[in-house]
């Protein structure tokens, strides 16, 4: 017989375990990381053949399953871990459930899976009761009871999106009544509907954000951006400034030396690719002005715009660690504010401000009520700017002068500026469709005198991610998005 060594026959330990999960879990990640995914699901097989227990590893292969196609196989890993982590995250795991759910639904066409699922995260994180009831009907096939439920659930979210009761009615009746539905616009709509609520409770549960593909949308018309723009954003004031922001700009010269970055610092095409591609598609879905992109030296979250030729974007530290949809939201915002006149008008002090809209007025053939332009430089910057103003552009301002005059006679510039910000917001949750990745960029962005509440519920309740949320989950947002090339 053979003479094995003691221990031989033994399993391996959990420390040894350990040791030859390591360099196949780190070469994996790195794999996926270079969008080697088939290599990295490869890796990955292997070792959770070593330890079909570990948390992470089921997760990680679940993810990278799914963008390699693998959905049944995908869902069914998922499914291993939300039962796994349920008892001591249900929150997590409840989430994971309903994410599972519409892919059974959407993309394996198999609504029993689906549902099944949907009673998984109902059963781990009851609803309400009336929500509770409203699942019963509908499974009874009964929809008018959901219908009424989510109507309401709907209402008292876009009130107060800080709900995570209503969050959690609004995600998970969509979701279901989205089942009875043909594969079509209106499902989409639904889904997306719970998609939103669903990124609520991850920003309210510090989750993460959800394993669903991005879909950025393109080709957003001046139509649809006027369409969503905030009462003040799209005035005869704001459409002016936008217009002559180009010719304006260099009337206030500015040292990016204040940010501590000069020319070495700008980002070459090839530097930070995933940084690069965010804002070359956010300026072709925009319509909008090409960017300079520099890499500043601070930590945190940053996106500076300056007024430089072309305008400059100063990034922080932070930037290459966000996630797609949310790195895809701040260039979005970031296209839309340079378009926006907000190299200038984000700058400026108040009194500033109503000066610029003053001068652009002035300068467009308007009569402005005296707004601050001191009368010694006025002739000086009105003659830059027939100098700078080509034929095509004085023409395209006709009207916008007389009209800015006007409204320049009762201009908020706190307001006004607040909703050129909002706006862009906007704009970028159309380009991204990921509310979550919306909320977190608001929330880490730096704000003058704002100190970054501690508490997500807490952080809702600021106006700019309130605003951001009710407008993700307003019919005006789903139809809008719903028109746009990029999106199904």
């Amino acid at each position: 017989p053979l003479d094995l060594a003691p221990g031989a026959s033994q399993a391996p330990s959990g420390e040894r375990i350990a040791e030859l999960l390591l360099p196949l879990l780190a070469s994996a990640r790195a794999l996926a990381d270079a969008g080697e995914l088939g290599a990295a699901y490869a890796r990955l097989k292997l070792a959770r053949e070593i330890d079909p227990s570990h948390l992470d590893l089921t997760l990680m292969l679940a993810r990278v399953a799914e963008k390699i196609g693998h959905l049944d196989e995908a869902v069914s890993l998922g499914e291993a871990w939300g039962d796994a982590v349920a008892a001591t995250d249900p929150a997590a795991a409840a989430a994971r459930f309903r994410e599972l759910a519409a892919t059974a639904r959407t993309h394996l066409a198999d609504p029993d899976r689906a549902a099944a699922l949907i009673e998984k995260a109902s059963s781990i994180e009851p609803a309400d009761p009336a929500t509770a009831a409203a699942l019963a009907e509908l499974r009874a096939g009964r929809r008018e009871a959901a219908l009424e439920v989510l109507a309401t659930r709907l209402a008292a979210l876009r009130e107060r999106p800080s709900a995570p009761g209503a969050a959690r009615g609004v995600a998970t009746l969509s979701l279901a009544l989205s089942g009875g539905e043909a594969a079509g616009r209106d499902r989409a709509m639904r889904a997306a509907r719970s998609a939103a609520a669903e990124d609520l409770l991850r920003f309210a549960d510090r989750l993460g954000p959800a394993v669903r593909p991005l879909q950025l949308a393109s080709g957003i018309s001046p139509e649809v951006r006027g369409g969503v723009a905030l009462p003040g954003a799209d005035g005869p004031t704001a459409r002016l400034l936008a217009r002559l922001s180009p010719f304006l700009e260099p009337l206030f010269p500015v040292d990016l030396g204040r940010h501590g970055v000069g020319p070495a610092d700008r980002l070459a095409a090839a530097s930070v690719p995933g940084v690069q591609r965010a804002f070359e598609a956010a300026v072709h879905a925009l319509s909008g002005r090409p960017l300079a992109l520099f890499s500043g030296r601070r930590p945190g979250l940053q996106s500076a715009l300056e007024n430089t030729r072309p305008p400059s974007v100063v990034l922080g530290l932070d930037v290459s660690t966000l996630s797609p949809g949310a790195l895809a939201f701040l260039a979005a915002r970031t296209v839309a504010l340079a378009s926006s006149g907000w190299a200038l008008v984000g700058r400026f002090a108040p009194r500033d401000v109503l000066i610029l809209c003053e001068l652009a007025s002035r300068f467009a053939g308007g009569e402005p009520p005296p707004r601050g332009l001191p009368a010694r430089r006025a002739g000086a910057f009105l003659a830059a700017l027939e100098r700078a103003v080509p034929p095509g552009t004085r023409d395209a301002l006709a009207g916008l002068g007389p009209a800015s005059a006007e409204e320049l006679g009762s201009l908020e510039p706190v307001a006004f500026a607040s909703a050129l910000e909002a706006t862009a917001g906007r704009l970028a949750l159309l380009h991204t469709g990921d509310l979550l990745g919306g909320l977190s960029v608001l929330l880490r962005l730096p704000r003058p005198g704002a100190v970054a509440p501690a508490d997500p519920l807490a952080a809702l309740e600021r106006p700019d991610l309130a605003s951001l949320a009710r407008f993700a989950l307003s019919d005006d947002y789903l139809e809008l998005r719903a028109t746009l090339p990029g999106w199904a």
